[in-house]
């Protein structure tokens, strides 16, 4: 049996589900250990140390601990908030959709105990910049350029004038690819995302981006 090993760490909460009755299982995104799982052990108890800290989307610092056994997790021992967006998106369906869509995409993307520092820096700008709006038309700006941003890192950005969308969706594109401010109205963000979802799915063994179809189903019922 191997000695027990405790290490801090910081990183963004991506997402959680639980584990059993009593516990949960966190994804975060570390420049320190990658993309890694943690169990939170009592989490889903009704007091526990992760209530209020450990949300989708808060940059957190945290100690986590490697079993002495290779058959049992990484836990989360403490917790630390150091950027509590969580706060600034909850009762906000849009913003919350997005904020899980940013989780989302980084698991979906990003190998386990992989750490890309553009990625990183992209999400926490972009999570920055989402807390600072309430704005419907800036969200889906917001959430466009990261999109555009992780197709970019993933090696499949294709010809934009060579898509089969339509001018208005292929003029956002490029404004975005030239880091040009643009204007947009909802159904052509509508177009985009599905044209979105496309690209970021390619060669990727998942049907559909769940969070990605909350934003879709919102914008529609808001036209």
């Amino acid at each position: 049996m191997g000695s027990v090993k405790f290490k801090n760490i910081t990183g963004i909460i991506l997402g959680s589900r639980d584990s059993g009755d009593n516990d949960k299982v966190f994804v975060i995104f570390s420049p320190e250990v990658g993309k890694i799982n943690l169990v939170g052990y009592g989490a889903n108890r009704f007091k526990n140390r992760f209530a209020g800290k450990a949300n989708i989307s808060n940059v957190v610092r945290c100690l986590i601990r490697y079993p002495s056994s290779i058959d049992k997790m990484i836990s989360m021992e403490e917790i630390e908030v150091i950027a509590d967006f969580f706060s600034f998106f909850r009762g906000n369906l849009l913003k919350m959709s997005y904020a899980s869509y940013i989780g989302e995409v980084i698991n979906i993307t990003v190998p386990q105990e992989v750490f890309d520092s553009y990625v990183y820096n992209l999400a926490i700008k972009c999570l920055y910049d989402l807390s600072r709006t309430e704005d419907e038309i800036d969200i889906m700006k917001n959430s466009i350029s990261f999109s555009v941003g992780i197709i970019k890192n993933m090696g499949v950005m294709p010809y934009i004038k060579g898509e089969r969308i339509s001018i208005p969706s292929k003029k956002v594109l490029l404004s975005v690819l030239a880091n040009k401010d643009f204007n947009i109205e909802k159904k052509t963000a509508l177009e985009i995302f599905e044209w979105i979802e496309s690209k970021i799915l390619e060669g990727i063994p998942t049907k559909n981006i769940v969070s990605l179809s909350l934003m879709k189903d919102y914008i529609s019922r808001t036209l």
